[in-house]
């Protein structure tokens, strides 16, 4: 089950509806050393487009404007000049398992499909820029930005996040677990052993910890552990769903809460859960972003 399921299931249970504002009660954004008030973010918005603002919630400006497709799930390049993303017809059902992955530049010039048009999701750009990893029909996929040497891994799994040194990717197993594997399509560790699912989210930048999200306590939470999957320690213990969509070069994990409404309300907190903090210039963002840090 990907991040987006897990967050689905919640929304259909009623679970996110229950979180209250005195559980979240967070100091507002005021230093302007955190890292959170530097770099860029992608992030798609309620109108169907990709959008890039700078991180202090400043010059937000549009990235894609299809009128055929939604455009959701950004992941930048490592050198913050293009965006993949994941493209759905807007004429798709419910059911419907149309979709692509798109590469696109962010002044929304050279937009070019690199991915078969069904059943893919979570792009997500390799560290050293020569490779894109996403889900496709169930399957780990690995291809070159341009769209060309696609491989599909013999691979049970999807919610790929690469780890910094771009030879490692975290997935999601279809037992729910998690998982370690090279780019070569070996598997390298099981990570997770709990009733989940467990979904991964970013590494720690130094590479030594992964922050995920799991239900094995009843709603999704936020966890990190090290790198072997040892010392799992939860961060979050919010009524409802976080999901951690950053971990920035100084520490602070990035996440949304979602109240009774579609809209979410993004904090960040260290990786020891203190320091929690509302960042009311991502009010309009969806879940999942991506931050691109300078």
């Amino acid at each position: 089950m990907n991040r987006a399921a897990i967050l689905l299931a919640a929304v259909v249970t009623g679970l996110l509806g229950l979180w209250s504002e005195p559980a979240l009660r967070a100091a507002p954004l005021q230093s302007a050393n955190r890292g959170s008030d530097r770099g860029q973010i992608a992030y798609s918005e309620d109108d169907g487009h990709i959008w890039v603002v700078n991180a202090n919630g400043r010059g937000a400006r549009r990235v894609t404007s299809s009128s055929s497709a939604r455009d959701i799930d950004p992941s930048w390049s490592p050198d913050g000049l293009r965006i993949v993303f994941k493209t759905v017809p807007v004429t798709a059902g419910p059911n419907s398992r149309a979709s692509a992955i798109v590469v696109v530049n962010i002044d929304g010039s050279g937009r070019r499909t690199i991915s078969p048009a069904q059943d893919v999701e979570s792009p997500s750009w390799s560290p050293d820029g020569t490779l894109i990893a996403f889900q496709l029909k169930g399957k780990i996929a690995l291809v070159q930005p341009d769209g060309r040497g696609l491989r599909v891994l013999p691979i049970q799994g999807g919610c790929p996040s690469w780890a910094p040194d771009s030879e490692v990717i975290a997935i999601c197993g279809d037992d729910g677990d998690i998982y370690t594997i090279g780019r070569d399509g070996s598997v390298r560790r099981r990570l997770t052993r709990a009733r989940g699912p467990d979904v991964p989210g970013p590494w720690s930048h130094d590479g030594k910890r992964l922050s995920f999200v799991s239900e094995r306590g009843g709603d999704g939470d936020i966890y990190v552990m090290n790198a072997d999957g040892s010392r799992q320690k939860r961060v979050t213990n919010f009524p409802g769903t976080e999901a951690p969509n950053a971990w920035l070069k100084t520490g602070e994990i990035i996440f949304p809460v979602y109240g009774s409404s579609a809209a979410a309300r993004w904090f960040e907190v260290r990786a020891d859960g203190r320091g929690l903090r509302r960042l009311s210039q991502l009010r309009i963002a969806f879940d999942p972003l991506d931050w691109h840090e300078q």
